[in-house]
């Protein structure tokens, strides 16, 4: 403790924490307050973001520090309802329309880019010689990067409008919906307990169904409801308006067992969808900022400063491992599926190192949950130091893009590789009868898979329900039939899917060429499915509480799904070199009709 070394070094009498400790909420309040401006004046001084004086100044108040914030229950508070208000502000500028427009692009990056960060945390946690409960919260921890950082740094070093960008900024908001699933899956796990996992889990998906469905409905209605309310009512209860949104639904998860802050979340996304969402947005910002402040300097309380050399070595690793891993998640995977430079697949990689609140906020819940190291310090101590990385970083990614850079096999393997899939999601994305039949196959074939899941889930659930009423073999029955028959329509919908994509690519109802391009295109997909479906399969070794011996399967099904990938970049090579066979023949009417 500080007082400690004080009293040693200053030969200061060191004075027991109940005399130190201020137990008055409003002076504690003040004091955060206080604090929060000197965050501010120190990293606009020594141009950082704002987050890192906050946790910086957090934890020196903290209990670990100057012991000036003891009180437990207020920290929590200020925590819960920061992270509400976060989630809140964070809603609000994430809808589902946007998503939609979002792109298969960024969607692949962000499947690709929380894989790979969660599988190599997760294996490095273990290789530690730490549990696989540990294992599981690092590895979702350092899965997510800081939107609030990244953007923040960007502006500071004038990158902002460089042309990778708007994906980076995509991927962050994709991330962001992860992070809501994640923060609802522990916090419900939290609840039940460990020894209810399954519980826990068939809960989770009955309750977040349920949550949805409502959150659709009042989407409906929301805007006209909200609107007649402040022409009548005067546009200054706007705040009030809103706030009372983002309560109903943040009570809402709370009866449903979920966490408040993705109910939070949801409220500001139906926000996000309304014509005049700006005036909200400027009603409730500048409040937002206050509690935020709070909650980031409530966390940094949370930190122990004797945890910082006590797991010294953790936190060396990880942050290595981290760092490696974002330069494969972001790096390779910008430059094979958005056709990203060498240059730009650094600079992406560099860009996106620190990790965010939500990575916070799942250390948060990990202390209750079997962890066996303090994942709050840990983390806090990454975003610390990966922040003044990725600033330096950003100021010499061309010297370490050329430095890194080599004219091998690989290059030109993943250099082909994405001229192939630059193709793909450019004619995914072209507006035409076949893309549209395109998006409404996988739609279906998502319901359909969503709807199998629930079944499947929650039959036991309802089971339960029933048994009074209905024999308990109907049911079991009924289930079974149900599942059934939604999975083979999703798989058949699957197929589908499949097809409509070889003859957007083809533009051809037949012919030699398509063929190759389906065979091209399964082993494709099926590799690339695969791939995730092992880089996240650690989840189920979690779940299931098996040894993690079990990671031998996981590896087995990436080298599994690389191997398929690769076939399938054989016979594209075989096919045609340059792979200009799969431009769709009426590009080629389009520019022969311009000629003429």
């Amino acid at each position: 403790m500080i007082q400690g070394y004080f009293s040693i070094y200053f030969c200061i009498p060191a004075y027991s924490s109940r005399h130190k400790m201020i137990d008055n909420p409003l002076i504690i309040i003040a004091i955060l307050m206080l604090f929060a401006i000197i965050a501010g004046l120190l990293s606009a001084k020594f141009r950082q973001p704002l987050v890192l004086g906050l946790l910086i100044v957090g934890m020196i108040i903290g209990p670990s520090g100057f012991g000036l914030v003891q009180d437990a229950g207020l920290i929590d508070l200020m925590i819960e309802l920061g992270a509400i208000l976060f989630l809140f502000v964070i809603g609000m500028e994430f809808s589902l329309k946007r998503l939609t427009k979002i792109g298969m692009k960024a969607i692949t990056v962000t499947l690709f880019k929380v894989g790979i960060m969660f599988f190599t945390i997760f294996v490095a946690t273990v290789l530690l010689g730490f549990s696989t409960t540990t294992a599981a919260f690092a590895g979702v921890i350092f899965s997510f990067s800081s939107t609030a950082i990244v953007t923040s740094i960007l502006r500071q070093k004038q990158l902002i409008k460089r042309s990778e960008v708007p994906l980076l900024v995509a991927v962050l908001v994709l991330e962001d919906a992860f992070g809501v699933f994640a923060l609802t899956f522990f916090s419900s796990l939290s609840k039940a307990g460990a020894a209810g996992l399954v519980s826990a889990i068939q809960s989770l998906v009955i309750n977040l169904t349920i949550l949805v469905i409502i959150y659709v409905l009042v989407s409906k209605f929301a805007e006209k409801i909200i609107t007649w309310v402040t022409k009548n009512a005067g546009e200054e209860f706007i705040m009030f308006i809103s706030l009372a949104l983002c309560t109903a639904f943040a009570y809402l998860s709370y009866v449903l067992h979920l966490s408040p802050s993705a109910g939070a979340f949801l409220a500001g996304s139906i926000i996000a969808t309304f014509a005049e969402s700006k005036k909200f947005e400027h009603s409730i910002k500048p409040h937002s900022l206050m509690l935020s402040s709070f909650f980031f300097i409530a966390i940094g309380t949370l930190i122990n400063i004797t945890s910082i050399f006590e797991y010294i070595i953790p936190i060396i690793v990880l942050m290595l491992v981290s760092i490696i891993g974002l330069f494969i998640a972001i790096g390779v995977t910008t430059k094979i599926f958005a056709n990203f430079s060498n240059e730009g697949a650094v600079f992406s990689a560099i860009a996106m190192l620190p990790p965010g609140a939500f990575s916070l906020l799942v250390a948060k819940e990990s202390m209750g949950l079997g962890s066996q190291i303090d994942l709050v310090t840990i983390i806090s101590v990454v975003i610390l130091f990966t922040s003044i990385i990725m600033s330096i970083g950003l100021g010499n990614y061309k010297k370490i893009s050329a430095l890194i850079s080599t004219k091998n096999g690989f290059h030109k393997t993943t250099s082909s590789l994405s001229f192939y899939i630059k193709t793909l999601f450019e004619e995914i994305e072209i507006e035409n009868h076949h893309t549209k039949k395109l998006r409404t196959l996988m739609g279906q074939y998502l319901k359909n898979s969503l709807i199998t899941l629930f079944i499947l889930v929650g039959a036991s659930e309802l089971a339960s329900y029933f048994n009074a009423k209905i024999p308990i073999y109907i049911i079991i029955g009924i289930g079974f039939i149900g599942t059934m028959f939604f999975f083979i329509k999703a798989t058949n919908l699957f197929k589908q899917v499949i097809e409509q994509l070889v003859r957007i690519l083809t533009n051809l109802e037949g012919g030699t060429r398509i063929m190759k391009t389906r065979n091209i295109l399964k082993k494709m997909i099926y590799g690339l499915v695969l791939s995730l479906i092992g880089l996240f399969s650690p989840l189920l070794i979690y779940a299931l509480g098996v040894s993690a011996w079990f990671l031998m399967v996981s590896v087995a099904m990436i080298v599994t799904g690389l191997m398929m990938i690769s076939t399938a970049y054989n016979i594209l090579i075989h096919v045609s070199y340059d792979h200009k066979y799969v431009i769709p023949t009426y590009r080629k009417v389009k520019f022969e009709m311009r000629k003429h």
